[in-house]
């Protein structure tokens, strides 16, 4: 476990950096008068970043940052449920997709890194249960009103003409890796590949920059095949024992499933209504 915290430091380190280097860009690509929002949310990304070590317990736990949220709204990626119909769980089916954003600041910066407004996905499989890894519990089967709890917007994906026989085989597979542990290596390289690209080959436009962070990397097989799972690993994963490829990259994302959705292979079915956030103090950040 002790490894596995110092992991999820490192994470945490590469995304805070990974962020600045977003919004950098962001503020050179756009007009001038919004850039001192950009480098107030910036400085306070940096000085998080040298809390971590003294700090870390402080940093990890850190609720989302009002400004960030507001620059998300306002430039970052569109939410493509915002204009769907609420959905009650009895209108659910084994076999859909549960994506979703949690009120934490980890969250906001996974949206930088993967350009996506939905951070989290796991597979809904009946009688209102979902199973899912997450970096707390590795893969865990239980109750979706749990993840609506930690969740701010919930949305939910279908595939089209699945059938009741291969969703069942699909939670079969899904459920046999119950207690896996989450692939924090996985997601550590993604990171670091991520933040390579943006630092080695800065964008010269914004078309450029939404690119190179909106899409699935195809990762190094040291961080495949060890029988652990990221979220949207495990989705992928059990689809694909019904022969059905989400993806072929082994760096598969929420924000994949989201532009599959946009692209039509997925449907945007509607989404769930979440229970009112207290989202808490944030770590000091004064504007400056």
């Amino acid at each position: 476990m002790a490894d596995d915290t110092q992991v999820l430091i490192d994470i945490t380190r590469g995304l805070l950096r990974i962020g600045v280097a977003v919004l950098e860009d962001l503020a050179r690509l756009l007009p001038a008068p919004d850039e001192p929002a950009f480098g107030d949310v910036c400085q306070h990304l940096a000085e998080l970043t040298g809390e971590l070590d003294a700090q870390p317990d402080t940093v990890l736990g850190a609720t989302h940052d009002d400004q960030l949220e507001s620059l998300l709204t306002r430039f970052g990626p569109g939410d493509p449920f915002v204009s769907r119909p609420y959905l009650s769980s009895a209108e659910l089916m084994p076999g859909d997709l549960v994506v979703r954003c949690a009120p934490a600041l980890s969250s906001q910066l996974t949206e930088l890194m993967i350009w996506s407004r939905y951070t989290h996905s796991g597979l809904y499989v009946g009688d209102g249960m979902i199973i899912d890894s997450t970096w707390q519990y590795g893969v865990s089967k239980r109750p979706l009103s749990e993840l609506l709890h930690e969740s701010n917007r919930v949305g939910v994906l279908r595939l089209p003409g699945l059938s009741a026989e291969q969703a069942k085989t699909v939670q079969a597979v899904a459920e046999s890796k119950e207690f896996a542990e989450y692939n924090f290596a996985g997601v550590a390289t993604l990171g670091a590949q991520k933040l390579d690209e943006l630092t080695k080959q800065p964008p010269e436009n914004l078309g450029q920059l939404l690119g190179l962070l909106g899409r699935a990397e195809n990762l190094p097989p040291t961080a495949t095949g060890s029988g652990k799972y990221a979220c949207s690993e495990l989705v992928e994963f059990a689809f694909r024992s019904v022969n059905i490829t989400l993806s072929r990259a082994s760096g598969f994302t929420p924000g994949d499933m989201i532009r599959l959705s946009e692209a039509g292979l997925l449907l945007q079915l509607g989404r769930l209504r979440v229970p009112a956030v207290d989202n808490g103090p944030m770590l000091s950040h004064k504007p400056r």
